[in-house]
């Protein structure tokens, strides 16, 4: 039911924003408990912000935090508990805690599409070590776009070029402090450090901790020596990249609005690094329309488009930061196609049209699909299981592909009326000539 919930959060794309109706929750999700021996936040797209409770209780500890949801599209709300005493059922609290979100914040905006995952943590034998694990909420969020929050996505981008160490997502978790330092989890070395300002949620103390990925402190070796980059977990751009070194002449079409920070970061290092034998010919980057208010965008006239026919480094990554700082988004739909053709109208001659796009949000001028008559190979980030459907049919319409971090979908075109696809545990159908979630589950 979570994988369905989240799928319908990624067609729909539910932007929570003050000033909107409530915030209301599809309660069949609460059901579906997953246990784990402890939380473990996990690094993916958009930010956390974490929203502590005592055990046993719904009232949120900190109130001050949840400006940081202003503007924001919530992701997915995560209600964290523990399993004691053994097999209790905390479905009325859990719920509690969910309307505490919707109480502190009663102007958020949502279809019931969020998506929900309760976690129950098992490593408590007594209420003592039961209190000493976190309770709460933790909610994954994409940022409002403000000039702020570009300057900072920018001087994120200045450090993974650099080299230097970034947090996971580059937020701070808090954790009970361990007796391993550093501390390896999943894909991520969690580096743990005394943290004597915080009190935890127990009396217990409480720990900084900075994650970096395990597979991806990245060395690559290029004319000038070797170079050391940290990376997020999701390295979609370098593992796709690598996967297709035959692609040539590239038109690389690139969504750099809010929270796409960290693949514009792998383009710019990718260039650094393997694009000696020029492969791309033109860059497209799109913001969606730069400032322009919601309301007077027009599909196909959107804007905010910037186009550079080089490749060297220098100039490349100018043209990012000018895209970025030119507007960050607003709505969640991106004029995808618009800038797709705008390049193709700049670079007739760019053989491999290469988009990399935020599946998160879908395919404002979906309308113009049938204006494109090139095949167009889709760089998927932040996909988390499920895969939205605008891009599936965008490369069914051009006989292109969708690749994500694990695998690549190339046969899309060549599906039939009524044949299915199973990706990442979501089923997709074509009805009427188009990809369209399946109720197969």
């Amino acid at each position: 039911m979570k994988t369905y919930v989240m799928m319908i959060a990624i067609l729909t794309c539910s932007i929570l924003s003050f000033g909107q109706s409530e915030f209301k929750v599809n309660k069949r999700s609460i059901n579906k408990v997953n246990k784990v021996a402890r939380y473990e936040p996990k690094m993916e797209y958009g930010e956390k912000l974490f929203l502590p409770m005592k055990y046993g209780k719904s009232v949120i500890s900190d109130k001050s935090q949840l400006k940081k949801l202003k503007g924001s599209t919530i992701l997915k709300v995560e209600v964290v508990c523990t399993d004691f005493p053994k097999g209790i059922d905390l479905t009325i609290l859990n719920q509690k805690r969910i309307n505490s979100l919707k109480m502190a914040i009663p102007e958020l905006k949502n279809n019931n599409a969020v998506k929900i995952e309760i976690i129950s943590q098992t490593e408590c034998m007594s209420k003592i070590t039961a209190e000493q694990l976190y309770h709460g909420l933790v909610v994954t969020y994409k940022p409002e776009p403000t000039t702020d929050n570009t300057k900072s996505e920018l001087e994120k981008i200045d450090k993974i070029l650099s080299g230097e160490p970034i947090k996971a997502t580059d937020y701070t978790y808090k954790a009970m402090l361990t007796d391993s330092l550093p501390v390896i989890s999943g894909e991520v070395i969690w580096t743990v450090t005394k943290d004597s300002e915080h009190v935890g949620w127990s009396d217990t103390s409480w720990t900084e901790v900075r994650g970096v990925p395990v597979d991806l402190a990245f060395e690559e070796t290029s004319g000038v020596g070797t170079t050391t980059l940290n990376y997020m977990p999701d390295s979609t751009f370098f593992k796709i990249m690598k996967r297709h070194p035959k692609w040539d002449k590239m038109m690389i079409v690139a969504d750099l609005t809010g929270s796409m920070y960290p693949y514009t970061a792998q383009i710019l290092a990718w260039l650094q690094l393997k694009n000696t034998d020029k492969r791309v010919k033109e860059f497209v980057f799109f913001n969606d329309g730069d400032m322009t208010p919601d309301a007077m965008k027009v599909i196909g006239k959107t804007g905010g488009i910037y186009v550079g026919n080089y490749s060297r480094y220098p100039e490349v990554k100018e043209l990012a930061s000018k895209t970025m700082l030119a507007g960050g988004g607003g709505d969640c739909p991106e004029n995808n196609i618009e800038a797709i053709l705008k390049g193709i109208e700049k670079c007739k001659d760019c053989e491999d049209i290469v988009m990399v796009a935020d599946n998160w949000a879908p395919i404002k001028d979906i309308v113009l699909l049938e204006k494109l008559n090139r095949p167009v190979k889709i760089v998927l980030c932040g996909v988390w299981g499920g895969i939205n459907v605008d891009y599936l049919n965008l490369a069914k319409a051009t006989g292109g592909s969708v690749h994500t971090m694990e695998k690549d979908l190339t046969e899309l075109a060549k599906m039939n009326e009524g044949e299915t696809i199973e990706i990442g545990g979501m089923y997709y159908v074509i009805n009427k000539g188009k990809f369209v979630l399946s109720k197969k589950m």
